[in-house]
């Protein structure tokens, strides 16, 4: 049963802006228009992606601690394309609303949670992933958005309108707000990180990176009071770096051709990006991890519009060679100049910066060697057969490769360490791997030889997008997982499975993180997070999945977090579904 609470439904009248809102269409202010479902009549307040409105306060009227829900109309923008759009490759969002409460120098992001059935039933069908629920043009959705105390603070809310998302529209239906008893307090109290439940590792890969502290804080502070204990943050794409270098070349974003579209600028002089994160992070008790993504090329032939420089683009000759011997778009760690390189970016990202340590993607721009001069020269000299005549799964063959990658981790080590006995401490190095020991092996990660030697402190265990794959599958399940918890837990090593898709409902996220506990890792963890922070109803869930024991009791915490209003009229229109034809027109 919904406890009772305190409903505003009329934003027309909450928004003590007549001047900022009409009822009919103002390219400069926000649009009303009225609703009504089963449960709850009011007014809408909607930005179209083509209109500039203001930032609009909402008055809440409340004191004492709430829990705030907010009624989300997504309109026309949800139908279509499941909340996204392509422009140059590049998924562009056509709902964001910005939100905040009165006081706060930072803007909340709610995209709209349109779960497919496809992505629900990944794991599981679908129809055993409760809280699975139909999101579209004609319903208002209730998510549950943050608990807060409301003593002299009203809502704040706002269309997105930053580079890649000039074209967002935004909406609200009402806010709901349910006042917390002393019970409701120990509930949030209980929610609230411990030193056991800091488990969860978290990455933002760097996509469009952040111009200013305003906007590195609005990718950071969704995590504050949660049981995350380290992210990896974007530092560069081998040499493109997002912060000022003397080693690499510092990009707008590492997606040129987006960014020459929208003319994407640099950070203003003197912001380090890099910098601000680590403060950030440590201002909330996280950790970070200084993080390289090995950028190759783009997929052909859009990588003919990129841009500004790059040790990819001027170097061909080190990048990776099929056994037929046309190149392949990364570049190869066989080769001594390509680990040197990005060993000496990551060794930058320390400079005057407060990082824990480095993180690497092997999840991404791999296979990492294969069939270049020098490793093909290498072969035949210790086994005297040419590696481009055996099968690919010729175990000395693979071994061979696996042998490169393990020189570049023990120089990665070494530089870490290096830098750590400097700072007086161990800095940790942390890279994401791929879904089973046997998948590593194939795609040349010897992650045996990197735990018995102390290389890594950490593995966080990522589906195997990849079409070398030993068993075709390229889930990370707890079957997958444990052997390689196995293999790291007795040498002080943590594992963090890699919780996929990316979207799906908050109980469903649950059931999952409870499955991979049985495993035995250590955490949970989550692949570009700040497009998962950015649904609310399952980022209310996410961000607690490190209270492993408490976890089995929150069945009903998990569906509380989410429901559905099907609308009866919207315009003063009916909504019945028996008179509405596919498209209306």
């Amino acid at each position: 049963m919904m406890k009772s609470s305190i409903l505003i439904s009329d934003l027309f009248e909450a928004c003590r802006a007549g001047n900022q809102v009409s009822r009919d269409y103002d390219p400069q202010k926000w649009l009303a228009y009225e609703y009504s479902t089963d449960e709850v009549a009011g007014t809408v307040l909607f930005c179209g992606p083509e209109q500039n409105a203001p930032e609009l306060r909402i008055a809440l009227g409340q004191t004492g601690w709430h829990r705030i829900y907010l009624g989300i109309h997504y309109g026309m923008v949800a139908f279509p394309l499941e909340s996204r759009i392509q422009i140059a490759g590049q998924r562009l969002h056509p709902f964001i609303l910005r939100a905040r409460l009165s006081g706060e120098n930072w803007r909340d992001m709610i995209e709209p949670e349109l779960p497919s059935r496809r992505q629900a039933g990944y794991y599981t069908p679908a129809e055993e992933a409760p809280g699975w629920r139909e999101v579209s043009w004609d319903v208002v959705d209730e998510v549950h958005w943050r608990a807060a105390d409301l003593d002299g603070r009203d809502l704040l809310i706002s269309p997105h309108r930053e580079i890649n998302h000039e074209w967002a529209a935004a909406a609200l239906a009402f806010v709901r707000l349910e006042p917390m008893d002393e019970n409701d307090m120990a509930d949030v109290e209980r929610e609230r990180p411990r030193s056991d439940t800091r488990r969860m590792f978290g990455k933002h890969d760097g996509s469009h990176p952040p111009l200013d502290e305003q906007e590195t804080r609005k990718w950071l502070e969704p995590l504050r009071d949660s049981d995350f204990e380290i992210i990896a943050w974007g530092a560069s794409f081998t040499d493109q770096t997002f912060y000022p270098s003397h080693v690499g070349h510092q990009q707008s974003d590492p997606w040129h051709v987006l960014s020459l579209a929208n003319k994407r600028p640099l950070p203003a002089d003197g912001f380090d990006m890099l910098k601000c994160a680590a403060d950030v992070c440590h201002e909330m008790g996280i950790e970070i991890l200084g993080s390289m993504r090995p950028g190759g090329g783009r997929f052909p032939p859009s990588h003919l519009t990129q841009t500004g420089r790059s040790f990819f683009y001027d170097h061909p000759e080190f990048w990776c060679v099929s056994e037929t011997g046309e190149p392949v778009g990364h570049l190869s760690l066989a080769f001594p100049e390509v680990r040197r390189l990005q060993i000496d970016v990551m060794r930058e990202y320390f400079d005057g910066r407060d990082l824990d340590g480095v993180h690497y993607y092997f999840n991404r721009c791999f296979p990492f060697v294969l069939y270049e001069e020098p490793v093909v020269r290498d072969f035949q000299a210790r086994h005297d057969e040419d590696p481009r005549r055996l099968p690919f799964e010729d175990e000395r063959w693979l071994e061979h490769r696996c042998g490169y990658i393990t020189t570049f981790m023990r120089e990665l080590r070494a530089m870490v360490d290096e830098i750590g006995r400097a700072k007086g401490r161990h800095l940790k190095v942390c890279p994401t791997i791929v879904n089973s020991i046997e998948n590593c092996w194939i795609n040349g990660y010897d992650i045996a030889t990197w735990i018995e030697e102390g290389l890594v402190d950490g593995l966080l265990v990522h589906p195997c997008f990849s079409g070398i794959r030993t068993d075709g599958d390229d889930r990370v399940t707890p079957e997958t997982i444990k052997p390689i918890s196995d293999l790291a837990a007795p040498r002080g090593v943590k594992v963090w499975a890699d919780l996929y898709p990316r979207y799906k409902p908050a109980e469903h996220f649950r059931q999952q993180a409870l499955s991979f506990y049985d495993a035995g890792i250590h955490g949970v963890g989550y692949h570009d997070y700040y497009v998962r922070c950015q649904r609310k109803s399952e980022w209310s869930m996410i961000r607690m999945l490190g209270h492993r024991e408490e976890l089995k009791g929150w069945r009903d915490k998990a569906l509380s977090f989410s429901r559905t209003h099907r609308l009866k009229s919207i315009c003063g229109m009916s909504n019945d579904p028996r008179y509405w034809t596919h498209t209306n027109g």
